[in-house]
């Protein structure tokens, strides 16, 4: 097992020569599968790092990790690591060996934490400073805080002991994470802890068809995992996500959107839906003044990232006309309430819930079924069995949460709320929910 390791040592790391015998370029498909795998984010703040050298982190707002650092970093040339901001679609667990430690240690605290998470196999490479990363992806994107907690719980049960310079759970905070197969950092067969292949570039075609293939195995946080390992001292954060006086998961994407604008390909229609919902449900503002603050905005903060508006700027106006009036105003206050007033609004949203906080459900589940309460009960109509029928868009519900049909999902099974029926192929209309607030 010693000499699995010495195949990935120090030693190893490619020189500048064998550094520009790799191929010059790798494909688009492949940098931007990379980039959504292993990035959590592409905007800055973002670290750099030149070999041999100390980090740079880039906190330039208009700075971003392009296709070309990343294919740079995969060529060899320099490291690139992203900064999670809220989101991670991966929990890292940071094996360190800066204190002298045998390999056959390393090795064994690896073994030690595979076992801990049972049969999940990770994405397991080498650091290029003697140390292992296993990346342990989940099946969603899940918060930094609720990772960071259920990875500590796993390894705390196992009897596994994380501190700084020994073992490690990322991303935290606001740390660099370098990001993986970059000069001297190898793909990793669990089973041996020996590179799958001694050539780098090997590595990362392997790592790209198990990206195609869906062959990267992935952790679901079980529905009534509630955190032990590591309790929040502030309990205002939680606050901070359920309330609507306060910047939510939605709000937070809003605000990014305004002040940074897109942030990756292909986002430019969610983004849309987002302001769209925001600019109508929220400040309450008419579709003509909506239209033209879309408008403005991605003009401004498209950052070259949207092909069509790249390529045909008007049809992206036309699109902007059509999406606004088919934007529903769900959220907008009763006229007699004033439509600039959300005191309304933020006691029905608090009082849902708190009724909804006692059933234990998991933050985006209960996220969700308090907005789909607080609709109901402003939108819809009660039958004489004392359910909430209502109609919801998908576009408010996927504004609620881009993800909301898994968390749709799960309220169904557990009897929260059912489909009714479907209106969509019918003007103006659309998929009525059964709410039932007896349950709540």
């Amino acid at each position: 097992m010693v000499c699995a390791f010495l195949c990935w040592g120090g030693s190893s790391r490619t020189t500048l020569t064998q550094r520009h015998q790799m191929p010059i370029a790798y494909s688009t498909g492949l940098i931007q599968a990379y980039k959504e795998t292993y990035l959590n984010t592409f905007r800055a703040p973002f670290g750099l790092q030149s070999l041999g050298k100390s980090w740079r982190t880039v906190n330039d707002r208009d700075r971003y990790l392009t296709d070309e650092k990343v294919r740079a970093h995969l060529l060899g040339k320099y490291y690139v690591g992203a900064v999670t901001r809220v989101y991670t679609k991966y929990v890292l667990i940071d094996i360190d060996a800066h204190n002298g430690e045998s390999q056959s240690e390393i090795w064994n605290r690896a073994e030690r934490v595979m076992g801990a998470f049972g049969g999940i196999k990770p994405q397991l490479f080498n650091s290029p400073s003697g140390g292992m990363h296993l990346y342990y992806f989940f099946n969603e994107p899940v918060w930094q805080e609720m990772a960071i907690a259920y990875a500590k719980d796993v390894l705390n049960k196992a009897g596994i002991e994380v501190k700084k310079g020994y073992i490690e759970v990322l991303p935290a905070g606001k740390t660099v994470v370098r990001a993986p197969l970059g000069d001297g950092c190898f793909l990793l067969n669990p089973e041996t802890m020996a590179p799958i292949n001694s050539n780098r570039d090997e590595c990362i075609r392997i790592s790209h068809e198990r990206i195609l293939w869906h062959q990267i195995q992935r952790i679901e946080i079980p529905k009534e995992y509630n955190a032990t390992a590591t309790k929040s001292q502030q309990p205002t954060k939680a606050k901070k996500r359920r309330h609507s006086n306060q910047p939510n998961k939605f709000m937070k994407e809003v605000d990014d959107l305004i002040e940074y604008g897109l942030s990756a390909p292909n986002s430019r229609n969610e983004a849309f839906l987002k302001l769209s919902w925001y600019y109508r449900c929220l400040l309450a503002w008419d579709e003509a003044n909506t239209i033209h603050q879309l408008w403005a905005w991605i003009q401004k903060k498209h950052n070259g990232l949207s092909n069509d508006f790249n390529t045909n700027p008007n049809a992206v106006y036309e699109h902007i006309k059509k999406l606004v009036p088919n934007t529903d105003p769900t959220m907008l206050l009763d006229a007699k309430q004033g439509a600039n007033d959300s005191t309304y609004q933020m006691v029905r949203f608090n009082k849902a819930s708190e009724r909804v906080a006692k059933l234990g459900l998991r933050e985006d589940d209960a996220d969700l079924l308090t907005n789909m309460i607080c609709y109901a009960e402003y939108r819809g109509k009660m039958d004489d069995r004392g359910r909430w029928c209502v109609e919801i868009p998908y576009q408010t519900l996927k504004g609620w949460h881009w993800a909301y049909k898994t968390k749709l999902e799960r309220l169904i099974a557990k009897g929260y709320v059912s489909d009714g029926r479907d209106y969509s192929t019918v003007a103006n209309r659309a998929r009525e929910y059964v709410i039932y607030p007896c349950f709540v």
